[in-house]
């Protein structure tokens, strides 16, 4: 006779992922519209650098909580602070500055093709 295995499935278990996906989509989609209402009120630079500060502490959170896992080569720090500074600092400015000039709806677009971008960028420079 053979012994059935119990199941633990339950439905958290089973659509967890695609639930935390769709939660994460849903804000994606709504941060244009959230952003651009926010530039009613705030300079972009000024909305951009709010959001840094309120989310520095979870990103310090974060490194402190993967500790040594977080090391980073000696020969790799130079590199990552130019990408940091081009592609974060970079892309910040000139998507809040532009969310500034043009419509959530336009941006959004504009932001869906980023995967486009970064694949020809990435054939482009090897």
């Amino acid at each position: 006779m053979v012994a059935q295995q119990p199941t633990h499935h339950t439905a958290l278990a089973r659509w967890g992922a695609d639930i935390a996906m769709l939660i994460n989509i849903a804000i994606w989609g709504l941060q244009y519209i959230v952003m651009k209402d926010a530039l009613d009120d705030f300079a972009p630079l000024t909305f951009n650098a709010i959001r840094f500060v309120i989310g520095l502490p979870f990103i310090l959170l974060l490194i402190a909580h993967q500790g040594p896992k977080m090391r980073i080569a000696r020969r790799d720090i130079m590199p990552l602070i130019v990408l940091s500074i081009i592609g974060q600092v970079g892309y910040q400015v000139c998507s809040i500055m532009g969310l500034k000039l043009t419509t959530g709806t336009n941006t959004s677009l504009m932001i869906a093709t980023i995967p486009t971008w970064t694949a020809l960028l990435s054939i482009i420079l090897g």
